[in-house]
């Protein structure tokens, strides 16, 4: 079924047709009445804006029923023209279309933040955990509706409707000053061919694809994903635990599944500028300042010391793994960084 015309499409229609009532008209008087063309185009004019001043000549007989002809097709034009602008206030299109620049232009001014491809089921689930850990996110659907329905009245949320295969709409959505990219689109081949449009654009991107068949995983990240997440895998893995290790389960959904929960496992990165760069563990006081309990460090080499001894020495580009609430990891970055 063909789509109906929206109120701006609507306008321009009646734009079309004022243009061809005034290009009829001129040139009708200069048949009918061989007027010149400035003539001509000032009647039509005149007569079609019912301004009522007076005519250039005297019209025969013809030309006074071209008149009657043109006034008609001229009201009826303008009166289609006043429906369609109104209905283009009424329907909120002229609000939606103020509000795509004020968000293009909020986009334009981001910087470290992260974009979502895809605001499906597992899209909506993603964005509420970006969301509730306080880091801007860039939604980007072409499916308006998605974006409509999803409930979120945090100052960091940012919705761009477009085509997320497109560089210009990956453009718009700031990927080359964004610190992650997500890709969840329902199916594989979207996700592919966005994870490789992404890697193009932004060589030094992070990015986290979607994939729906396991072994699809490979290509992926081949395609320039880092990590490739399969919800079918995932969901599985999630059901077996349920089984064996209820109580962890219940433990880890305390931490994420509730959208009040305050309790997350974070991480945190020592850089070049940090405060306890080349600080052992004890000299770090990283329960004790910040209040998160330290589980894992992972090396820049990518090796894992599980429940690091308290003189482990940090080292330039080390995650530091905690348990703790919202809050806490919040104050914990503000140590490390």
């Amino acid at each position: 079924m063909a789509k109906e015309p929206t109120p701006l499409k609507n306008i321009y229609i009646s734009l079309i047709c004022l243009f061809g009532v005034l290009v009829g008209g001129t040139l009708g008087y200069m048949i009918v009445e061989d007027w010149s063309f400035t003539e001509s185009l000032y009647m039509t004019i005149i007569t079609v804006s019912s301004v009522g001043f007076k005519e250039v000549r005297n019209l025969d007989l013809k030309g006074e029923w071209f008149t009657i002809i043109l006034i008609l097709f001229g009201m009826g034009t303008i009166v289609y023209g006043i429906t369609n602008l109104t209905a283009f206030v009424v329907e909120g299109d002229l609000r939606k279309i103020l509000r795509k620049s004020r968000m293009e232009k909020n986009i334009d001014k981001l910087k470290d933040h992260f974009i979502l491809v895809g605001l499906g089921r597992v899209g909506k689930n993603i964005a509420y955990e970006i969301l509730r850990m306080g880091y801007p996110l860039v939604a980007v659907d072409s499916n308006e509706e998605n974006l409509a329905e999803f409930d979120s009245s945090s100052q960091n949320f940012f919705t761009l409707l477009g085509d997320a295969t497109s560089e210009k709409t990956l453009e718009k959505s700031g990927i080359m000053r964004a610190k992650g990219f997500v890709s969840a689109l329902p199916t594989d081949s979207e996700n592919l061919f966005v994870v490789l449009t992404a890697r193009q654009l932004n060589p030094n991107l992070r990015i986290i694809a979607r994939v729906n068949e396991e072994e699809n995983s490979e290509k992926m990240i081949r395609a320039g994903a880092d990590k490739a997440v399969c919800p079918a895998h995932i969901g599985g893995l999630r059901m077996a635990s349920e089984l064996i290790r209820p109580a962890v389960v219940d433990f880890i959904d305390k931490m994420i599944r509730e959208k009040d929960g305050k309790l997350r496992v974070e991480e945190a990165m020592i850089t070049s500028s940090s405060p306890i760069l080349g600080k052992t563990l004890m000299e770090a006081q990283i329960p004790k300042k910040s209040g998160c309990v330290v589980v894992a460090l992972r090396r820049a080499c990518g090796k894992f010391e599980f429940n690091p001894k308290a003189d482990t020495i940090l080292n330039n580009g080390d995650a530091v793994i905690v348990i703790g609430e919202i809050e806490k990891i919040t104050e914990l970055k503000k140590l490390v960084s």
